[in-house]
C-alpha cells in the first residue's frame, strides 16, 4: 500500500473485504476499498480542501503514475473512500473536486461526455445528478429499451457496470458525494474488474474469449426531447448525446439535416472505437471492430447499437481488465426467463414482450451469451463485491477501469452526487490477444 499522507488516517468499516487481485499469489491483501477520514477529527472545510491539494491532488513534477491519489488507487484495488468529511453542499463537493484535479500535465480535467442517454443534471460546477430513474422495461417490441418507467419509487436494481462501457469513450475517474443519505438501503457496491478477470481466467475462459474475439453488442435507445420523467431522458440533439460538438442549437433545422449531424457524430465514435470501411472488410479482426455501429430510427428518436470489447488494458498497472455493462441486463432476462429463444415475455398487461438477452457482436449477426457463462461472471462479481452504507459527506473515489459499481435499492430521499473525470494520457486499450 502506498504510504498514506500525514492528513489522513487509515480507517475501516464492517463492509470491508481484504481480497487479492491475482488469486493465488505472492502479493498480499489490499484493504477494498481503501479508507481514509481526516487525523484531525475537527478538521474544517478549508483544512481538508488544503490536505486534498498538498497530499493527494497531482503536481506539476508529477508523471501519470506518481500522483499520490494515483498510487493510492493503484496499490489499493481501485477504490479510496472518504469519511467524515465536512462536506454538506454541491458547493462544498465542487470544491473539493477542484482540489482534487491537481496542477501541471497530470491535472485531472473534466471528462466530455459523448453518446450520454441518461440525464443527468448539473447540481454545480462539475457536480451532476446521479442515475435514480427506475428501468423496468416492461414492454415493447424489440430489445431496443422501449419502454421505460416514469420516475418513481427507487425499487430496483442498478447491476454491475464499467462507466460508459458501452462506448469507446469513457472516464478514466468516477467521483460520488453523498449529500443526503436514503432512510434504508441504497447502498453503491463496488466490485474489483480486475479480480474478477483473474479469476475468469480459470474459471470462464470461453467468457474471455468471448470478450475480445468477439465483443459486446449494446442497445441505446436516445429520445429527442429531454426529459427527466423517463430513464433515457438526455435529449438527442445535445453535446453530451449526438448532438454537435459545439453545443449548437439544431432543433431548428430540417430533420434531414438533424438526422445528418446526429449520424456524424454515430460515425465518429465508431472510428473512435477503432471502426473504419477498412476494418470492417478485414475478417482478421474481432467481431466489434468489423460490425461497428448501427443505428435505426425511430419516430421519437434513434436507437444506436454500439459494439465494443470487453477487455482491456489496464493503463497504470498495465494487465487486463474486465469493462463491461452486462450486470442489469442480465438480471432482468434471468427474472424474465428470456435467455432462450423466442426471447419474450409476458408483460404485467398479459402482452407478449421480446427481451432478447445480453448479446455478443457477432457476425453476421448478433448472438446471445450462454447464460451459465453470464452466471459465472455475476457469482464472481457478487462474491468480490462490498456494498458502501452512505453517510453525509463522504467521497468515493474510483478507478473506472479497476471498479465495476452497482446501486441497491432504497426508501427515502436519497441525494448522491458524481463527477467525471479525465487525465492526459490516461486511456485503457482494447485487448486483442489473451493470456490464459
Amino acid at each position: 500500500m502506498a504510504p498514506v499522507p500525514e492528513f489522513w488516517n487509515v480507517s475501516s468499516r464492517e463492509f470491508q473485504k481484504h481480497i487479492r487481485i491475482v488469486p493465488e499469489s505472492n502479493e498480499p491483501p489490499v484493504p477494498f476499498p481503501l479508507v481514509l477520514a481526516p487525523s484531525d477529527s475537527s478538521a474544517t472545510l478549508s483544512d481538508v480542501l488544503d490536505g486534498v491539494k498538498k497530499e493527494l491532488a497531482p503536481k506539476p513534477s508529477d508523471t501519470l503514475e506518481s500522483s499520490h491519489i494515483r498510487k493510492l488507487l493503484d496499490n489499493n484495488g481501485g477504490a479510496v473512500y472518504l469519511k467524515s468529511l465536512p462536506l454538506r453542499s454541491v458547493n462544498d463537493f465542487s470544491q473539493f473536486l477542484d482540489a482534487l484535479s491537481g496542477e501541471g500535465k497530470m491535472a485531472l480535467y473534466p471528462y466530455d461526455a459523448v453518446a450520454m442517454n441518461v440525464l443527468r443534471k448539473v447540481q454545480a460546477k462539475n457536480v451532476l445528478t446521479v442515475n435514480e430513474y427506475v428501468f423496468l422495461m416492461t414492454s415493447g417490441i424489440d430489445y431496443t429499451c422501449s419502454s421505460i418507467s416514469p420516475r418513481g419509487p427507487p425499487s430496483h436494481v442498478i447491476m454491475w457496470h464499467s462507466e460508459f462501457s458501452i462506448s469507446p469513450s469513457h472516464p478514466p475517474y468516477v467521483v460520488f458525494f453523498c449529500l443526503k443519505p436514503p432512510e434504508s438501503g441504497g447502498k453503491t457496491g463496488i466490485s474489483s474488474s480486475l479480480a474478477v478477470y483473474n479469476r475468469l481466467k480459470t474459471a470462464c475462459p470461453r467468457f474471455l474469449r468471448g470478450c475480445v474475439e468477439k465483443g459486446f453488442s449494446y442497445p441505446a435507445p436516445h429520445h429527442v426531447s429531454e426529459s427527466d420523467t423517463t430513464f433515457f431522458g438526455n435529449g438527442l440533439y445535445k453535446k453530451t448525446a449526438y448532438g454537435p460538438a459545439d453545443g449548437s442549437d439544431i432543433t431548428p433545422l430540417p430533420e434531414e439535416d438533424r438526422r445528418r449531424v446526429v449520424e456524424e457524430r454515430i460515425r465518429a465514435l465508431a472510428e473512435l472505437g477503432g471502426w473504419s470501411e477498412e476494418t470492417s472488410k478485414d475478417t482478421s479482426l474481432p467481431a466489434w471492430q468489423q460490425r461497428g455501429f448501427d443505428w435505426m430510427w425511430r419516430p421519437d428518436g434513434v436507437d444506436v447499437y454500439q459494439r465494443v470489447p470487453g477487455i482491456r488494458e489496464h493503463p497504470t498497472r498495465k494487465t487486463d481488465t474486465l469493462f463491461t455493462a452486462l450486470g442489469s441486463r442480465y438480471i432482468n432476462t434471468k427474472n424474465r426467463q428470456t435467455f432462450k429463444p423466442p426471447h419474450t415475455y409476458v408483460n404485467e398487461e398479459g402482452k407478449e414482450v421480446l427481451y432478447l438477452p445480453p448479446m455478443y457482436a457477432g457476425l453476421p449477426e448478433d448472438e446471445p451469451i450462454p447464460e451459465e457463462d453470464l452466471d459465472t461472471l455475476h457469482n464472481l462479481q457478487q462474491e468480490l463485491s462490498v456494498n458502501i452504507d452512505w453517510e453525509i459527506g463522504d467521497v468515493l473515489i474510483i478507478d473506472n477501469f479497476a471498479i465495476q459499481h452497482s446501486r441497491l435499492p432504497w426508501t427515502g430521499d436519497r441525494k448522491i452526487m458524481a463527477s467525471f473525470w479525465d487525465q492526459e494520457g490516461l486511456k485503457a486499450k482494447p485487448v486483442s490477444k489473451l493470456d490464459l
